[in-house]
């Protein structure tokens, strides 16, 4: 009898535990199915973590790479900003001075302008004196004098007293050259008694003061109380006499 009871109570237990362990293996397949979705979620999250850390690399990456060009971008905004200073310091540099030189292009014009009137002036001026008495005479040379001298026939006219006198022959040869171009001056040698004499005198720029008889074109050493007939240097073989007054040498005027 107990042992049936014994039994029965084995029985009842094994298929309480057959009950028991029917759950549980239940549960801990659930369990199992459960961990499986998880590991596979964590899966899916790791590979996810793995490509957003790649990412953040790649990120990194861009991010230093877009530092160093934003910084060199700066350096070259700092180079760019002092050559822009440097072009404006310069440009105002060039712009002063190009208003200087326009300043003194106008002060050049305006002189130029002056000179150019001035230089008008001075021509109506010379053309003037061209075409009027003609003031435009120079000293000659020696051999420009004895060129002018072969030229002109003064020496070829007559002497008429009371007419065509020394006087006359001296102004004649002062005026051709005159017209010539050349400078000559009048002179008047005072004698005794009142009396005298004129000839001509050249300021030659090489042989300096020569005077001329105008009336033989005979050139003259004129030294004072000495007698003039003394003073004449002839062109040929031939002398001259005294005159018949006194003709020492008491003064002698030039006038040019």
């Amino acid at each position: 009898m107990k042992r049936w009871v014994l039994i029965s109570v084995l029985a009842i237990a094994g298929m309480v535990l057959f009950y028991s362990l029917g759950l549980t293996a239940d549960k801990l397949e659930g369990a199992t199915t459960n961990l499986a979705a998880a590991q596979n979620e964590l899966d899916s999250v790791r590979i996810e973590l793995d490509a957003t850390k790649m990412l953040v690399e790649t990120s990194g990456k861009e991010l230093a790479s877009a530092q160093s060009t934003l910084d060199l971008a700066k350096n070259e905004l700092a180079a760019a900003k002092n050559s822009l200073s440097g072009l404006r310091t310069e440009l105002a540099a060039t712009v002063a001075n190009f208003t200087a030189k326009v300043a003194e292009l106008q002060a050049t014009r305006d002189e130029l302008n002056r000179q150019r009137t001035e230089l008008t002036s001075l021509q109506t001026s010379y053309q003037a004196l061209v075409s009027g008495h003609g003031y435009t005479v120079k000293d000659p040379t020696y051999q420009q004098m004895l060129d002018f001298l072969k030229t002109d026939t003064t020496d070829q006219k007559s002497y008429i007293v009371g007419r065509y006198e020394c006087r006359h022959f001296a102004t004649d040869v002062c005026n051709s050259a005159e017209l010539a171009g050349i400078r000559c001056a009048y002179v008047s040698l005072g004698y005794p008694q009142d009396m005298g004499h004129a000839i001509v005198a050249f300021n030659t720029i090489d042989k300096g003061l020569v005077y001329v008889e105008p009336q033989s074109d005979e050139q003259v050493k004129v030294v004072m109380g000495r007698h003039y007939f003394q003073c004449v240097i002839p062109n040929g073989n031939y002398s001259y006499v005294q005159p018949p007054y006194d003709d020492t040498i008491l003064e002698i005027l030039v006038a040019w």
